[in-house]
C-alpha cells in the first residue's frame, strides 16, 4: 500500500531533540514492518487545534491526486487535537478513502473511531443546527 507518513510537533522549541525526524524514522520502520510504500512525507512545526497548518494542507491536496492509499502518523493527536476538527478532518479522510494508520495501533484508526466519530459528528450537527434555528 502507498502511505504518505505525516509529522507534526506543537512549535520549534518541541523539536529541540529531533523529535520530527524521531517521528519519520520510527514511521518508515513501521512503514517497512507493514510493507507499505512511503511515497511523501509532510511536516508541521504548528499547533494541532486547527487544520491551518501548512503540511496538513499539501497533504489534503493530494489526497484527490490517489498519490497514496493512507496516511500514517505517530499517534491520531498528531493530525488534530480538538473533537470538532476531528469529525470534520475524519468525515474529509473518509470520504477520499483514506486510511490513517497509527504506528501505535493496529489497523485504521478511522475505522476503530468510526462508531465514536459518527455519534460525535450527529451531535455536533444537531447543536449547529439548534443553534442555527434559534438565531432566526
Amino acid at each position: 500500500m502507498k502511505v504518505a507518513l505525516y509529522l507534526r510537533v506543537a512549535s520549534a522549541d518541541q523539536n529541540d531533540n529531533n523529535v520530527l525526524l524521531w517521528q519519520e524514522t520510527r514511521l518508515r520502520e513501521w512503514a517497512r514492518e507493514q510493507e507499505h510504500e512511503v511515497v511523501a512525507v509532510f511536516q508541521d512545526m504548528a499547533p494541532g487545534n486547527t487544520l491551518d497548518r501548512p503540511g496538513l494542507q499539501a497533504l489534503l491536496s493530494e489526497i484527490n491526486q490517489n498519490r497514496f492509499e493512507a496516511v500514517a502518523v505517530h499517534g491520531f493527536s498528531r493530525l488534530v487535537r480538538e473533537t470538532a476538527l476531528a469529525l470534520s478532518l475524519s468525515e474529509t479522510l473518509e470520504n477520499s478513502g483514506v486510511k490513517v494508520f497509527s504506528s501505535g495501533e493496529s489497523g485504521d484508526v478511522l475505522s476503530g473511531y468510526t462508531m465514536v466519530f459518527d455519534s460525535l459528528r450527529k451531535d455536533y450537527y444537531q447543536c449547529r443546527h439548534s443553534r442555527t434555528l434559534r438565531h432566526k
